[in-house]
């Protein structure tokens, strides 16, 4: 068990529980209609919350203790109209986050405009250590020239600690002191669950120094805090501590420098380079004599047909726009400046090496990738159900696909992840073909569009076993946000590409590694069978870390349409990789990028940088609302249904055996998916079956949620709605959809009930169709006339693209014609990609053998939604005459060609069920 799991196993909720709790008996109290004995149990309650929350208060600067003890002189007093109206006052304060304002007008005396407010959390047991001594000390060198105002939390215990940085989302820097103790105490108890506590129990080791320790498991919990070590141990004895401080302090020095530290931590993170550059630019008066009419907005403030326009938008958009790189708004193709600080600031938030902006999408940064790694013969391990971009992307390099197929979940028409055991085979398979040297790239998608997310540490190291210098492309489109809580973050390639260096270079990693050379490799010193089944271990000095990840930063971030960042993390990246990835950059990149886009990936940074684990819990706390009420509403559950990971994860993945996905119901058993499992499934994305309404999911979408309630939802499959909730969720809205779904549930029933034998019978049809989808059809295999080498896996997309082109070599068939096709000995091999939406990646890639389960798939769909399908011609295949010797012939010869091969060399002839060489 993990430590850095922490953060599942509490409730964010707790606090906002409790006071919401409180008013409601505060209110009952000050009501003088009630009688003596509700009263009487009103305030036996009302204490009782008091009391715990007195517990849990200790955590937060506001209310603080003289506030918060004047609600037990209240209560005690039986002043209950009093205590009603401070309750409230401060339950507002604390939902509305106005207690932020309160603060910064009680420090400064006055509102106070573009100040931000904060809270320090001081660790220490000195029983000079309180709220209003390091107040005190710290706040007399604040300054009204100052950005931040902030106030400080004190406890005294390693525990306290802990549970306070998991608590309090306003605590940005953290003093720790020497003098403090390890113990639990009740509040620990209390918060967090017997799982969590076991936890941090099994990691504490008493023998390491307290602080240094506990800079440890902040840095796990949220690296994104500012540590500063406050001691009477001479600074040159704590040797290592910069990992975990930004500073070291004497104790009995002057607190000014600690203070200016804090201020100087926060408004590093605080800063945007290039957007305070673009907001500085915009109130600069400039002769524009560049291209960009709309730029100053000279062409669009006097004119007369555009005054919509500039009353939608606004001045300052058009005062930001510019197509010179002067005034300090830097170059995004050769960024110097502001833009490259920006980028910087971007890599420390994220823990990459290098990161890059991009302001046309991942799609983008897909493809830039792709040709930066890869060339023509290469081979790339690509997920077949990867987005578009990725199979678009072989059009460039020329590179050869080898299809990796997830398992499938027919009954909800969803495509799985990719198994390793699958992973592990076609490499095996490869090497055994001589092939292997030619795979350059694997690329995965982390979290997939239901939410499956991978064991990326697993998958990396084994696959390293292997192939230890291949590189990894997890495209993490839907998952920027995963960096911002630990649960997450143990699946994000960036955190796993560091950890894993550090791993390979342990002195435990290599006496493991030197046992496991000794027990497996010793009998089996090349990739067989056996390989698949034993978990592997890579050399650690062979394996190279080579690991790049992309992510829609306007997906899951505050990121305006379009913006998409690049992370890198690879130790061959200047050596070996600089140069071609520079010039992919080049290729992709617009001369003329959006300057707003880019601003608006500078202030996404920003906010996650110091709110990011606040919001993301916030988005997890609303999805298991959503989750709940649709599973355990008695009208929702009877058309509805939230697929869980036992429903989405087959149990040979699932190596935990868990079913749910909130803690507050399985927290041991969630702790121990997100360490080991294969997959698990991120609560955010909430697939909802609908197959007992009789609608599809395309239907279900358009006309129920959108025109009738104007909600949009993320992607459909043929009997699901996939529901995610975001960092912008809110609590109404998740108020409002239930509410949606809930008279929809109601008109389904009235439906069921009121229905006459014949609308029975046709929504009988309906219900069928839904609930049982086609499955959805495996890869067959590409025609030997586009197949690389002998393997029929492989297959030059490039070529039989760009061959489709030529009117001469094609022709079309109606999607009714299909199965005529099957009937003939000719093969029907596609020239085009067909990608149905859903499930929104290709059944048909250029060059690929038609097959009947692809044509049982294409033919149960609505041709409306098959991207590659004319609609008037159909889809394009080739010509025989083009392609030459039919596929049964081809395969014969191949097949012989193999045959005599593999007697020549005295093996024995393997035969692949996919027609493929082996």
């Amino acid at each position: 068990m993990k430590f850095t799991d922490l953060n599942l196993h509490f409730n964010p909720g707790t606090r906002q529980y409790l006071w919401s709790e409180l008013c409601t008996n505060s209110s009952t109290l000050a009501d003088k209609s009630r009688n003596a004995s509700v009263i009487k149990k009103a305030h036996a309650t009302a204490f009782d919350t008091v009391r715990n929350l007195s517990r849990l208060e200790t955590l937060w600067a506001f209310p603080g203790c003289r506030r918060f003890s004047n609600l037990y002189k209240l209560l005690d007093e039986e002043n209950f109209d009093e205590f009603y109206c401070e309750v409230k006052n401060i339950s507002h304060l604390i939902d509305s986050r106005d207690y932020r304002r309160v603060a910064i007008e009680e420090a400064r005396g006055h509102a106070s405009d573009g100040v931000h407010y904060f809270e320090v959390l001081v660790v220490s047991s000195s029983a000079s250590a309180t709220d209003d001594y390091f107040s005190k000390t710290l706040g007399k060198w604040a300054s009204d020239q100052d950005e931040f105002v902030y106030k400080v939390v004190v406890v005294s215990t390693l525990a306290e600690a802990l549970v306070a940085i998991l608590m309090n989302y306003d605590i940005q820097s953290v003093i720790v002191q020497d003098e403090f103790s390890i113990g639990s105490g009740k509040l620990f108890d209390q918060l967090v669950n017997q799982p969590a506590l076991k936890a941090l129990e099994s990691a504490i080791c008493p023998d390491d120094n307290p602080a240094l320790m506990l800079g440890k498991f902040i840095r796990d919990i949220r690296p994104e805090l500012d540590l500063f070590l406050s001691t009477t141990v001479s600074p040159t004895k704590l040797a290592g501590t910069s990992n975990y401080f930004s500073r070291l302090f004497h104790y009995y020095e002057n607190t000014s420098e600690l203070h200016l530290s804090i201020l100087k931590a926060v408004g590093r993170r605080y800063k945007t380079p290039f957007f305070d550059a673009l907001k500085t630019y915009s109130r600069e008066p400039v002769g524009a004599f560049h291209a960009l009419p709309v730029s100053r907005g000279n062409s669009v403030f006097r004119s007369p047909w555009m005054k919509d326009f500039h009353d939608f938008y606004g001045s300052d958009i058009f005062l930001a726009e510019s197509s010179a790189t002067t005034g300090g708004l830097d170059s995004l193709l050769q960024p110097t400046g502001t833009l490259q600080q920006a980028q910087t600031a971007a890599r420390i938030c994220f823990g990459s090496k290098d990161t890059f902006f991009v302001t046309a999408g991942t799609s983008v940064s897909n493809k830039v990738v792709h040709q930066a790694l890869t060339k023509d013969g290469d081979i790339v391990l690509m997920d077949r159900s990867a987005h578009e971009s990725h199979h678009m992307a072989l059009l460039v390099t020329g590179a050869s696909p080898y299809y990796l197929t997830g398992y499938r979940l027919d009954k909800y028409s969803v495509a799985g992840a990719v198994p390793l055991k699958h992973i592990k085979k076609a490499l095996i398979e490869l090497d055994a073909q001589g092939l292997l040297d030619r795979v350059k790239l694997i690329t995965l998608t982390n979290c997939t569009f239901d939410g499956l997310a991978y064991n990326v540490e697993k998958y990396m190291e084994e696959i390293l076993a292997i192939i230890p210098d291949v590189v990894f492309l997890w495209d993490e489109a839907w998952f920027a946000f995963a960096r911002f809580v630990p649960s997450y973050r143990q699946r994000t390639a960036m955190h796993v590409a560091d950890r894993l260096r550090q791993k390979f270079d342990s002195d435990e990693y290599r006496e493991h590694y030197k046992h496991y050379k000794t027990e497996f490799l010793s009998k089996h010193p090349k990739p067989d069978d056996a390989w698949i089944e034993q978990p592997l271990l890579a050399d650690p000095d062979k394996a190279r870390l080579r690991v790049y990840s992309t992510q829609s930063t306007h997906k899951t971030l505050s990121s305006f349409r379009q913006g998409s960042m690049i992370h890198i993390w690879d130790e061959d990246f200047n050596k070996k990789n600089s140069d071609q990835f520079n010039k992919a950059y080049l290729t992709h990149t617009t001369t003329s990028p959006n300057y707003q886009i880019l601003a608006s990936l500078d202030v996404a940074r920003r906010q996650v940088h110091l709110e990011g684990y606040e919001l993301v819990q916030r988005s997890i706390e609303m999805a298991l609302i959503i989750r709940n009420a649709i599973n355990s509403h008695p009208s929702l559950n009877s058309y509805f249904y939230a697929l869980g990971p036992e429903d989405l994860i087959p149990e040979e993945y699932r190596n935990s055996n868990v079913v749910e996905v909130d803690p507050d119901k399985d927290a041991q058993g969630i702790t121990s998916a997100w360490s080991t499992d294969d997959f698990v499934l991120d609560p955010c994305r909430i697939t909802v079956y609908i197959g007992q309404t009789g609608v599809d999911g395309f239907t279900f979408r358009t006309e129920y949620l959108a025109k009738r309630c104007n909600i949009q939802v993320n992607k459909t499959g043929l009997n699901s709605i996939c529901i995610m909730t975001n960092i912008g969720t809110t609590r109404s809205s998740v108020a409002y959809l239930i509410e949606c779904l809930i008279r929809m549930a109601k008109e389904f029933a009235d439906n069921d009930r009121d229905f006459s034998k014949e609308q029975c019978l046709k929504f009988r049809a309906r219900r069928e169709r839904v609930t049982r989808p086609q499955p959805l059809p495996d890869f067959s295999s590409f025609h030997p006339k586009f197949a690389t080498s002998k393997c029929r896996q492989l297959g030059q997309i490039r070529q039989s693209y760009f061959e489709g082109y030529e009117p001469d070599n094609v022709y079309h068939c109606q999607l009714n014609e299909l199965q005529g096709l099957l009937d003939k000995k000719e093969p029907a091999v596609a020239a085009t990609y067909i990608i149905p939406v859903p499930p929104g990646f290709p059944i048909l890639v250029p060059g690929q053998l038609l097959d009947k389960p692809a044509v049982d798939f294409l033919m149960s769909l609505n041709p409306g939604e098959i991207i590659g399908l004319d609609a008037e011609l159909g889809v394009r295949f080739f010509k025989q005459e083009y392609l030459g010797d039919s596929a049964a012939e081809a395969t014969e010869k191949d097949s012989s060609n193999r045959v005599k091969a593999a007697k020549s060399r005295k093996e024995p002839v393997k035969i692949n069920i996919d027609s493929s060489v082996v």
